[in-house]
C-alpha cells in the first residue's frame, strides 16, 4: 500500500511494497518443452561430438528448472528527494540520470537510469502505488525519457514465462 509522508527536510516520501519480479504460471507442458528441446540439443551435441556443448547445455538445463520455481520477494520501495530506496539501500539523485513508466500486462513498471555507460536502468513494479505521485517527485529532480520501453530482457523473460 502506498505511503506518502511529508518530512520537513527533504520534501514528500512516498513508499511501497512490490515483487521483485512477475510469477508466471508454468504448467507441466512448459517443463516438458523445456525438458524436450534440451534433449534434442543435448543428442545433436553429442551426435556431432562437441561434448562440451552437451555437458553446458546440462548444466543450463539444471539452472532453468531450479530457477524456474523461484517465487519472488516482496521488496520496500521508497522515492523522495534524497533517492530512490530498495530495502533500505539508499541510491541518492546525483547518482540517477532519468526515468520512465511503461504499462506492463500485469504491474506498471518503472525504469530509472544510473549515471554511467555500463549500468542497466533499475525496475521496479508499481504495486498498489499512484504513479503521478511517483512522477511528480522524480520530475523535480530527473528528466522522463518519452521514448523509454520496456527492455528486451524482460520482453524475452515474459515470452518464456521467466
Amino acid at each position: 500500500m502506498e505511503e506518502i509522508k511529508k518530512n520537513i527536510s527533504d520534501g514528500p516520501k512516498i513508499s511501497w511494497t512490490a515483487p521483485e519480479f512477475t510469477e508466471y504460471d508454468k504448467k507441466p507442458s512448459w517443463y516438458a518443452s523445456i525438458a524436450i528441446v534440451g534433449v534434442i540439443l543435448i543428442v545433436l551435441f553429442i551426435y556431432t561430438k562437441i561434448y562440451a556443448g552437451a555437458a553446458v547445455m546440462i548444466a543450463a538445463m539444471l539452472v532453468l528448472f531450479s530457477q524456474a520455481t523461484i517465487k519472488p520477494k516482496n521488496t520496500q520501495y521508497s522515492i523522495s528527494s534524497e533517492g530512490i530506496s530498495i530495502n533500505d539501500k539508499l541510491i541518492p539523485m546525483d547518482k540517477l540520470k532519468s526515468f520512465w513508466i511503461v504499462q506492463t500486462d500485469t504491474l506498471p513498471r518503472l525504469y530509472i537510469v544510473r549515471v554511467g555507460k555500463i549500468s542497466l536502468p533499475i525496475s521496479v513494479y508499481l504495486k498498489d502505488v499512484n504513479e503521478a505521485n511517483i512522477k511528480n517527485i522524480l520530475t523535480k529532480y530527473l528528466p522522463e525519457e518519452n521514448d523509454g520501453g520496456e527492455l528486451i530482457h524482460e520482453t524475452i523473460n515474459k515470452w518464456f514465462k521467466f
